[in-house]
């Protein structure tokens, strides 16, 4: 491994935290219920003994109360349920099935924003339509979703981040047919407290099964297709700072990237798999390589590749259950660091 790579692997080390990776879609058009965990003393993903009870693709996840969640597990029957991953109730690693969603979705951007779960988008699977609809589940209080006001707009295969209080969602595509043609650059944000969505700045180019990530005050967005290149992915990577206007360009990554994973550990972000092109489009396999970007030196290397190559998966950072450091706590401390 090169120097900044074994770095990337310290960092993963230094705040004490595992990552797991859930689902996906593998070569052979067959969605994937194993769970893999890369701890770093051991430089190995090993999947899990328990897998997902379901098969999931394509997935999302977050994490709330260092439990994970995943969710839009597929079509039909699997669309609007979600999924805790608890690692470490009674020292096994654990399933429990949460409350189904009130509108049954698949390719929706998920996240966590002040301990709740949000659900944004996506596509209906009872009657084949993009969605401007919106949810949040309490896991703690609640035992139901509760509806949200709409968004300004349809948007499936969107992402969506905590960003400065609120959630930012951006991009996707708004139709359900030649949905190439309609992939979108706009960006809007939910505030919580007015439970209101109003614009936001739009990106740089039009992005669809792109990735989105929080870091400190800061939303980092990776790859996807865009209405250009496709059917071809994306190398591009933006910024958006709460006092911009506009997002920055910054250094694109080594491989173009679709429907990959993304997480977050102190300063460097962790991209995993993906495809290259539009499977439906060409016989290009989905990817094993993954890469982790350095937000202070702004630069990108190849990281730890998968023991598999898949596309449509999750990613999540969990803290260690023998450690006191949460890796929420760790996060909180460097983005206060950040900001200074």
């Amino acid at each position: 491994m090169g120097h900044m790579c074994k770095d990337a692997l310290a960092a993963v080390h230094q705040y004490a935290v595992s990552l797991y990776m859930f689902g996906g879609t593998s070569n052979l058009f067959r969605a994937i219920n194993t769970v893999m965990l890369l701890d770093p003393p051991s430089v190995t993903w090993e999947p899990l003994p328990r897998k997902m009870p379901l098969n999931g693709s394509p997935v999302s996840a977050t994490v709330i109360n260092g439990r994970a969640y995943v969710c839009g597990l597929g079509f039909e029957g699997l669309a609007g349920i979600v999924l805790r991953f608890n690692p470490w109730a009674d020292g096994k690693y654990a399933w429990k099935t949460m409350p189904v969603s009130r509108t049954l979705r698949t390719y929706t951007a998920v996240a966590a924003l002040a301990g709740k779960l949000y659900m944004c988008g996506g596509r209906n699977t009872s009657v084949p339509e993009v969605l401007r609809s919106a949810e949040c589940f309490d896991p703690v209080h609640g035992d139901a979703w509760e509806q949200l006001p709409p968004m300004t707009e349809m948007r499936m295969s969107a992402a969506c981040a905590p960003f400065a209080g609120q959630l930012l969602v951006c991009g996707g595509h708004s139709a359900h047919v030649a949905w190439q043609t309609s992939i979108m650059s706009s960006a809007e944000v939910y505030d919580p407290h007015l439970r209101r969505w109003t614009d936001a700045p739009s990106m740089l180019v039009t992005r669809d099964a792109h990735c989105a990530v929080a870091i400190g005050n800061r939303v980092l967005v990776v790859g996807g297709y865009s209405a250009d290149s496709y059917p071809n992915s994306l190398r591009s990577i933006e910024m958006l700072h709460p006092e911009s206007t506009t997002w920055s360009a910054m250094a694109p990554m080594l491989v173009p990237r679709a429907s990959a994973a993304a997480t977050v550990v102190g300063q460097k972000v962790y991209i995993f798999g993906g495809v290259m092109c539009d499977p439906e489009m060409t016989n290009t396999n989905n990817l094993l390589c993954t890469e982790c970007f350095d937000l202070e030196s702004g630069t990108w290397e190849r990281w730890i590749n998968m023991p598999y190559a898949r596309r449509s998966h999750a990613c999540v950072v969990l803290a260690k259950h023998n450690r006191s450091l949460s890796y929420q706590a760790c996060a909180a401390n460097h983005a206060e660091s950040l900001e200074q």
